[in-house]
């Protein structure tokens, strides 16, 4: 079985922070059409969506099949740098939770400053433990994955990109 790391790179013409500012935001991450429920089960110190944060997401893979993930952010430099790593993925039938046989490694998201705004890259490492068709999911995985984070990415973009020259805090739903 071999590792698999999702990538998705963007960019986004507004600030680091403004960007940082939504995608940390962890009760509120279930604005996005993939995400169908976000909350933060513990907080991180001193920021509660930076260091030491616990979130738990459930994303609609393919559109129709539901994974909760309990994440766990490791690594918070806003508005520039956010790590996490997820201690449990379990796919949803119903409200039962079924075996996953993933194990990640690690996911950041970095924000560089670029001329006009920033560019986002979001990357995810996974190895799908599942004997004979490891491989195989793990790549149906990456390219699935990398389609969400990047239609992530592009509703951030969205959201700030409207917020350009308003008063409304990008993070605050109008």
């Amino acid at each position: 079985m071999s590792k698999h790391t999702i990538d998705a790179a963007l960019q986004i013409d507004s600030s680091p922070d403004a960007v940082y500012a939504i995608l940390t935001d962890h009760a509120r991450l279930d604005a996005f059409m993939e995400l169908s429920d976000s909350v933060l089960l513990r907080p991180g110190t001193p920021d509660p969506n930076g260091l030491g944060a616990e979130r738990q997401v459930v994303i609609n893979m393919f559109g129709w099949l539901p994974i909760r993930f309990t994440e766990d952010i490791t690594l918070a430099e806003p508005p520039h740098e956010f790590h996490y790593l997820v201690s449990k993925a379990r796919v949803m039938v119903g409200p039962v939770p079924l075996w996953s046989g993933v194990k990640h490694y690690g996911g950041q998201v970095k924000l560089a400053a670029v001329a006009g705004g920033c560019r986002a890259q979001w990357t995810s490492t996974i190895e799908v433990r599942v004997p004979l068709v490891g491989d195989s999911l793990g790549g149906i995985i990456k390219q699935e994955g990398e389609r969400i984070f990047l239609s992530v990415l592009r509703q951030v973009k969205k959201r700030v990109e409207a917020c350009q020259g308003t008063r409304v805090a990008p993070g605050v739903r109008p």
